[in-house]
């Protein structure tokens, strides 16, 4: 399944086939992600936090379910035109980042949907199957011996049909602001080194959706180690990172230590960026550099300028933030 993988992902028609040992191991890796996803939803562990069964019924089900359908839309169109690694790629950005990622991750917070997870699992085996095929139909199997539900092959298995229905983009557009929310405050952490394992307090001002982020408070605080407090209006805190999600504002107070610490992290960082950004200029104002050296060393010497001018542009923004 992985050499089957390697041959078809990233290939486009007319073009040589390049396979090499590390692409392989990749998608050997890739495989085992799908069946580590399939075996948290066949078998979960003991202590897993449950809930009824049914239709989708959280913001996170009905933008699950709404990812699954467009899909099997795009999945299935670039199939019908022979475009195998274009189908690949959307069906592994939905198994990777859509279901594992995000969705799987919040089943945990909200608890399972045993019969939604089934269902998600089915689709994703079915799709997968033309792919992979060995992997896919050894996980069918186990999905329905778990699900106690009449076994055939998957090769024999209906295509699974993309319902309209379902698809709401509204709801994605909400879903889509709690991902940037976390994926903000996680920047954000990355950004000041703050450790994984620290919880830092936010505090998110919206005069219009505080009754939609606290719906979503345990998800936002759960996925982004946070504490979240949602005001409509307020003092804003000083002394804070500052994020702008589509109008959401949120703060990161930092203490006096960690700020003070932060301050002179990237002011260091600020002041070897400029020296070489000085370098570079010199070079680049030296008429016997520009006269001599190659025109693609001279081009390679601009773009690194810019690059380093932008850094630096970015560690002030981050240094304002913290004034």
């Amino acid at each position: 399944d992985a050499v089957r993988l390697a041959m078809l992902v990233g290939v486009t028609p007319g073009n040589d086939v390049r396979v090499y040992q590390e692409k392989i191991e990749g998608y050997r890796n890739f495989v085992n992600k799908l069946w580590n996803i399939a075996r948290f939803i066949i078998e979960p562990p003991a202590n897993t936090l449950m809930r009824p069964e049914g239709a989708p019924a959280t913001l996170a089900d009905h933008w699950i379910v709404s990812r699954a359908s467009s899909t099997i839309a795009s999945v299935t169109a670039h199939l019908e035109k022979y475009e195998f690694s274009l189908a690949a790629e959307k069906l592994r950005v939905f198994m990777w980042d859509d279901l594992a990622d995000w969705y799987l991750e919040i089943a945990k917070i909200e608890g399972r949907n045993t019969a939604l997870l089934n269902s998600l699992l089915d689709i994703l085996l079915a799709l997968w199957h033309p792919f992979i095929p060995f992997v896919t139909e050894t996980l069918y199997q186990h999905l329905h011996t778990a699900a106690g539900t009449p076994q055939t092959f998957l090769m024999m298995h209906t295509w699974p049909q993309h319902n309209a229905a379902v698809i709401d983009e509204s709801m994605e557009r909400s879903f889509a602001r709690i991902q940037g929310i976390v994926q903000s405050i996680r920047n954000a952490r990355a950004e000041h080194h703050i450790g994984a394992a620290e919880i830092v307090s936010a505090t998110a001002y919206t005069p219009h959706e505080s009754a939609f982020l606290m719906g979503q408070k345990s998800i936002i605080e759960r996925l982004a180690r946070t504490t979240l407090t949602v005001q409509e209006i307020g003092e804003k805190p000083t002394h804070a990172i500052y994020l702008n999600v589509e109008g959401i504002e949120v703060y990161l107070p930092l203490s006096p230590e960690k700020l003070s610490e932060e301050r002179v992290r990237i002011q260091k960082e600020i002041d070897g960026k400029l020296t070489l950004v000085a370098s570079i200029s010199a070079r680049l104002t030296s008429d016997t550099f520009t006269a001599k050296a190659p025109a693609d060393l001279v081009e390679k010497e601009r773009v690194k300028l810019s690059e380093y001018e932008a850094e630096v542009a970015m560690l002030r923004t981050q240094l304002q933030q913290l004034t």
